[in-house]
């Protein structure tokens, strides 16, 4: 084998090393960028489940407040007739 050929081969070792090294630093890099946004998709998830679940409660607290008050105005109108006709 020539010199010249020699060389081109051990150029172009070095330089698939170099790619190589460099796309598994870059892979590493993205796997890490992915790992830390699936963490925080994660706690926004929590975080909206959370609020959501008050929510949730919050709004079947007022259902049952208004069913209470409908209630209320019903006995409330019903005495109010019943007084009325006397």
């Amino acid at each position: 084998m020539d010199q010249t050929r020699y060389d081109d081969l051990r150029y172009s070792f070095a330089e698939s090393l170099v790619t190589d090294t460099v796309g598994s630093d870059q892979l590493a890099s993205g796997e890490a960028q992915y790992n830390a946004g699936k963490a925080q998709l994660e706690a926004g998830q929590a975080q909206y489940d959370a609020g959501k679940a008050q929510l949730d409660d919050a709004k079947s607290r007022y259902e049952s407040g208004k069913a209470e008050y409908e209630a209320g105005l019903a006995e409330y109108n019903a005495g109010k007739a019943q007084l009325e006709a006397g």
